[in-house]
């Protein structure tokens, strides 16, 4: 009965919750300021109680509010607060990832964009190192779409001596994390010196 409600019908206890960072215990919303327009859906759906608790990050920074109803007036008792704070602090942590998740695969699609304008080949491993990305460049060395080499090692490509021992390259330079330089035999009878 509530679905739909704006922030602004719930502010008043949502609001309270989320600016002073502690839940707000509302035990009778039939006859509490904050649900006025809210009360005839509240009684429709046989809501009495709403208990609301903030969600917050790491930094205390606010994302949002969680909001639990019950059918009978009155306070959570200390099971009941307890869960009310747990999924507080569980909506924080999954809200906090999401953010970063996001964040990150904005910070990834810029990387991207910008190593597809290098005039250098450049490719990412990952740790088995098979390529999860490669440039335009690469593509256009290779002779290959991008398709074939994505989740290819270079033991798959260039493949033979050299492309075994650039792959024991980058299994050094992934154990140690130091970086090293690597000649590797081009097909076109090139040597091409690789920066890792």
């Amino acid at each position: 009965a509530l679905r739909g409600a704006t922030l602004d019908e719930l502010v008043g206890p949502a609001g309270a919750a989320s600016w002073h960072a502690e839940p707000v215990l509302v035990p009778d919303m039939l006859a509490h300021p904050g649900y006025g327009s809210l009360r005839p859906a509240a009684r429709m759906a046989a809501l009495r109680s709403c208990w609301t608790a903030p969600v917050r990050d790491a930094a205390g920074r606010p994302l949002g509010v969680i909001v639990a109803f019950s059918t009978r007036p009155g306070l959570p008792d200390h099971a009941e607060l307890q869960r009310l704070r747990e999924a507080s602090l569980m909506a924080g942590i999954e809200l906090a990832r999401r953010q970063s998740s996001a964040t990150l695969l904005a910070h990834e699609r810029d990387l991207c964009a910008l190593v597809d304008r290098s005039p250098d080949s450049i490719a990412r491993y990952d740790v088995h190192c098979r390529r999860i990305c490669v440039n335009a460049q690469l593509v256009r060395e290779a002779g290959l779409p991008a398709s074939e080499l994505l989740g290819r090692t270079p033991s798959d490509f260039p493949g033979g001596a050299s492309g075994r021992a650039y792959e024991a390259c980058i299994e050094k330079i992934l154990a140690t994390g130091q970086a090293d330089e690597f000649e590797l035999d081009d097909p076109g009878d090139t040597m091409v010196m690789t920066r890792l």
